[in-house]
């Protein structure tokens, strides 16, 4: 007894100790656990967080083609909140996801589809639409009990040609039937099955939640935790996902496949021409020929314009713009093999002589061939400085002279049009982010519009995602000039309000191009060039959930809303690498020659994209008789670069409101906004949308584009205010409420706006913003109103132009200078 007391007392005392020790592992192992849990869930909300924003750029294109069919399945908790399933619904008609199937044990949902189908835009029942490709999503509810009877027929169908084709003594150990017996067999007994190829789950477990299995077949199943807290990043990365990885079916399915769906990564050929396909067309036929003396004797027979100095009417112009069409169609031709002018082919060829004839003759520069590209672009990627040079010193001189063949009526269209202010204002908007329109940048752009003028005032210059760039800017297009400030008609100024300085946009735009700005084009190994295709826009009526055309008051107008469908921005690059090189001494080389000194930089890139990759043919030398053109055109040096191009295509669903209450014309304001058009990313792509057909007699008020998949800028035209033919201009009130400010208030305004702007020394009125902001900061009720009538018996004109400012010479800034070359004539090729 003494013995086995110590012994039992020990082995008690070792149990407790281990006891003690694994409950402490144990704790420890949760703590770890739960931390790696916690720690695992911050990391994802941030990333979708980050995603949703559109700062992880892999996640900004989804190939969505390969997404047929998708079947997202909630538990029955989250059946019972249809707002959630809508919103989950709205996100992946954003995403483009064209077929979705919703699931619940219970089939809650599918006795909720008449709701859900009132709330979701766009949305058709998947039984109604067949198989047709429809602009909107389409839904199938499915529940546990759909097509059980269909599968049992079916099941009884393949069992008799099972029976049907035994034989006896026959080996049955190969497998009879497939998938495609399978789907047979239902379409016998009436049944069309949709198989998912991704499963989004909802739910609390990691299960299917009873999902028929029987169409589980090829199917990704992904769980995306609680339907309650879903993330919008969470949803994208999980699509892309699937869409990126490459999926086998099989040996044989995949042959099949492969021959005719997989793209390779061999070099784009282009189809070899004859001399036919260029026979109809002197000037391309003059080209391919080599032959200059007949190309010579084609441009001398072509009308001559006059020098643009010399138009000064209206009546001018139309006659001038008339010969100029008429030049334009012969020299401009594009009905040959790769939609290619005479100055492509002869950029392609790599015929110096014939490029100089052809730019000296009036050819248009700025046309582009099938691909999408204008002669400037294809001369830089073959790097024949002599061609770049020559087609650059032509682009310089005829943007100008179209743009002063173009004056006369575009001050004549203006003179005729009304006089007016108007507002526009741009803001952004997220149904996914909170608080988007608190923090991202917002303006409001005033026009003022009299006579034959124009001015714009500014604030916001633009913006890259969320980076704003600010700046206080005025332009004055002067179309009847000012004798005294020794203006002529037809100016373009450009006042900066917070450096007050003043410059003429045209300073040096009639100019010859410096060897500067040639060499800062030559030295380019990359080009872009984006663009928004309206050519196939479709309006569909906006739904509220009475399954009625949904309205909206945007300003004074009562606006209906559609959504313009079929709408794509296209992002294409192109980047030269030489032959034989890697990509990284390709740009040391060009340090070695003069036209190729001091590469640029590229400035932003695209991520999945298509890549091509040109490749020239391996003869260098080609006779000038010869008809099958070369696929990339051989430099005067002898050197054949070679061309990668990659393409970032991406669908979008901008929105607008029309109305056919609106003063103005649409095509009467794209000639007021091309003004602004290159300095502001919103308003471009506001000008571009607003190049598709509307309904005639209609006018969009509001427009909201979108900047990223989770952000949209949306801008409104807030206030018009017709302004009578009076000598006192001034400016309407921006909004009632500015009624309200104290009259303290107003004396510190006037006090510092006067130290600041002083007297007008111009033939014009004195332009003083105090007398405009008084308008904003009077009293309220009679008293208010007898302030307005004093007020504007004292209002100014706003296309003065204050005694504070300075002139600055376009010469004197510093930057590049084909920057500015570029900023000029493409403000010329948008008139």
């Amino acid at each position: 007894m003494d013995f086995n007391d110590p012994m039992l007392a020990l082995s008690s005392w070792i149990g407790q100790i281990g006891d003690f020790g694994l409950g402490l592992l144990w704790r420890f192992i949760h703590i770890v656990v739960t931390l790696c849990h916690i720690v695992s869930g911050i990391f994802e909300a941030v990333e979708s967080y980050a995603i949703s924003l559109g700062l992880i750029q892999k996640y900004s294109s989804i190939d969505i083609e390969k997404l047929k069919c998708l079947a997202v399945v909630v538990d029955i908790e989250a059946a019972r909140d249809v707002s959630k399933v809508v919103e989950l619904l709205e996100w992946l008609t954003t995403i483009g996801v064209k077929q979705v199937g919703l699931f619940d044990s219970q089939g809650l949902l599918k006795k909720s589809k008449d709701m859900i189908l009132e709330m979701v835009p766009r949305s058709v029942l998947l039984q109604e639409t067949g198989e047709k490709d429809t602009s909107g999503i389409a839904l199938e509810f499915i529940s546990s009990s759909d097509n059980k009877e269909a599968v049992v027929k079916a099941a009884n169908i393949l069992f008799q040609k099972y029976l049907k084709s035994r034989h006896p003594g026959k080996d049955e150990g190969e497998n009879v039937f497939t998938e495609t017996h399978l789907n047979e067999a239902l379409r016998v007994v009436g049944e069309s099955v949709h198989v998912p190829d991704l499963l989004l789950v909802y739910g609390p477990v990691r299960s299917h939640l009873g999902f028929p299995a029987w169409r589980l077949r090829y199917t990704e199943i992904v769980h995306m935790g609680s339907l309650k807290y879903m993330r919008y990043g969470s949803l994208l990365k999980a699509i892309h996902k699937f869409t990126g990885v490459r999926q086998n079916y099989g040996k044989l399915f995949f042959k099949n496949v492969a021959k005719t769906n997989i793209k390779t990564s061999s070099p784009v050929k282009i189809p070899a021409t004859s001399l036919e396909d260029y026979a109809h067309s002197p000037f391309h036929y003059a080209v391919v020929l080599g032959d200059h003396v007949g190309l010579t004797r084609l441009v001398s027979s072509l009308p001559k314009l006059t020098e643009p100095e010399q138009i000064h009417t209206e009546s001018d112009s139309a006659s001038q713009e008339h010969l100029a069409e008429q030049i334009s169609a012969s020299i401009d031709r594009r009905d040959v093999p790769l939609r290619e002018t005479p100055l492509h082919l002869a950029v392609r060829i790599g015929d110096v002589f014939a490029a100089e004839t052809i730019s000296s003759a009036g050819a248009d520069i700025t046309l582009q061939n099938a691909a999408g590209w204008s002669p400037l672009h294809e001369a830089v990627c073959r790097r024949n400085a002599e061609i770049t040079e020559t087609v650059l010193r032509h682009q310089r001189r005829s943007a100008w002279c179209k743009w002063r063949r173009r004056l006369p009526h575009l001050i004549a269209v203006l003179r005729r049009m009304r006089d007016f202010y108007m507002e526009i204002s741009f803001h952004f908007e997220s149904s996914v982010i909170p608080f988007v329109g608190k923090i991202a940048p917002s303006d409001t752009y005033r026009i003022w519009k009299r006579g034959g003028d124009l001015r714009a005032d500014t604030s916001l210059a633009g913006f890259d995602r969320f980076k704003i760039r600010r700046a206080s800017q005025s332009f004055l297009f002067l179309g009847d000039g000012d004798e005294f400030l020794d203006v002529a008609p037809g100016t373009l100024l450009v006042l900066n309000r917070d450096d007050k300085t003043i410059s003429n946009a045209f300073e040096n735009a009639n100019d010859p191009i410096s060897d500067g700005e040639i060499a800062g084009f030559c030295s380019r190994t990359s080009l872009y060039r984006p663009g928004m295709d309206v050519t196939k826009a479709e309006l569909v009526e906006m739904m509220n959930w009475r399954r009625q055309v949904k309205t909206e008051t945007v300003g004074e107008w009562r606006a209906k809303g559609y959504e313009v469908a079929n709408v794509s921005f296209s992002f294409k690059s192109r980047k030269v690498v030489a032959v034989g090189e890697t990509e990284q001494n390709s740009a040391l080389d060009c340090k070695n020659n003069r036209s190729f000194s001091e590469p640029q930089r590229r400035p932003h890139g695209c991520s999945n994209a298509e890549e091509k990759e040109f490749q020239p043919s391996s003869s260098s030398r080609r006779s000038r008789k010869s008809v099958s053109l070369p696929a990339e055109g051989v430099s005067v040096a002898g050197s054949v670069p070679r061309i990668k191009e990659k393409e970032y295509v991406k669908s979008l669903s901008p929105s607008v409101w029309l109305t056919e209450d609106f003063p103005l014309k649409t095509e009467e304001l794209l000639p007021l906004l091309d003004i602004l058009a290159n300095h502001v990313k919103a308003v471009r792509r506001m000008r571009e949308l607003l190049t598709a057909k509307f309904p005639p007699g209609t006018f969009p008020v509001k427009l909201s584009i979108p900047v990223i998949p989770t952000v949209k800028v949306v801008v409104t035209f807030s206030k018009f205010v017709p302004l009578r033919p009076i000598d006192q201009f001034y400016t309407p009130l921006s909004s009632p409420r500015h009624l309200s400010a104290a009259v303290e208030d107003q004396c510190d305004v006037e006090s510092e706006e006067t130290s600041d702007i002083g007297t007008s020394t111009s033939s014009r009125s004195s332009f003083s913003t105090s007398s405009w902001r008084r308008l904003s900061i009077t009293g309220t009720g009679k008293s208010a109103q007898r302030r307005l009538e004093e007020e504007q018996a004292q209002m100014v004109d706003p296309f003065s132009i204050a005694t504070g400012y300075k002139w600055t010479s376009n010469s004197d800034k510093s930057g590049n200078e084909s920057n500015h070359l570029l900023h000029v004539d493409s403000f010329f090729v948008t008139f």
